[in-house]
């Protein structure tokens, strides 16, 4: 069954984006801490000269993140900095010219090759062979602020909605509460909470988001 055109958003410079990873046929895809560690490090490697990183979190078959795209001239300074034997052939077109076509066909690649090393390390820890990842993954352009505020709360609900903690506050692998303590090796905690305005904002926006999910559930 084709995946909606929702679901496969292009990239646009200086947009924000809600990216969904679920595994083939249920497969765990976080057996450990370390393979949790392995994709937040591949996320960085691949990603952050890229976009910012706004929530993340790791359920057993699926991943979530809430990222922003840079802007070109951003991304074209980060660019500068990587060897030309490392830059793909996307970035070099990029470079020389910044069309939006050219900018999601670097940053779906990106992704790719982000989700193409993580399945390599997992694969060689865990002695195996084969994907994980149903393709293509998901991406859902994320329009003003409010939609952004809600990809922040569903992101960091969606093990309680999905039945993985009985509530959301529970799960240790998410950023939700990196970004109160405004300490996170991966997510820009300091523009979340600015979204939010507040801790207090903050802390009842998700309980008042995952009490209503709780609520449309039982209906």
């Amino acid at each position: 069954m084709p995946i909606p055109l929702r679901f496969r958003a292009p990239f646009r410079a200086d947009q924000f984006y809600y990216l969904n990873f679920l595994s083939i046929d249920g497969l765990l895809l976080f057996r450990t801490s370390q393979h949790r560690k392995v994709f937040i490090k591949n996320c960085h490697l691949f990603l952050h000269p890229f976009a910012t990183f706004w929530a993340y979190s790791f359920l057993p078959n699926q991943a979530h993140l809430v990222i922003k795209c840079k802007e070109d001239h951003l991304i074209k300074e980060e660019l500068s900095w990587i060897p030309y034997r490392d830059r793909t052939r996307s970035m070099l077109s990029f470079i020389k010219e910044s069309s939006s076509e050219l900018f999601n066909s670097m940053m779906e690649r990106q992704v790719n090759r982000m989700l193409v090393s993580y399945v390599n390390s997992y694969n060689y820890m865990e002695e195996r062979k084969g994907g994980l990842f149903q393709k293509p993954f998901r991406r859902i352009w994320l329009s003003d602020m409010e939609a952004l505020k809600e990809a922040v709360l569903f992101v960091h609900t969606c093990a309680q909605k999905e039945g993985v903690v009985l509530d959301y506050r529970a799960h240790p692998y998410h950023s939700h509460d990196e970004i109160v303590r405004k300490s996170s090796a991966l997510v820009d905690t300091q523009s979340v909470m600015l979204l939010f305005e507040s801790p207090e904002t903050y802390r009842l926006a998700h309980l008042k988001y995952a009490d209503q999910h709780i609520t449309d559930l039982k209906q």
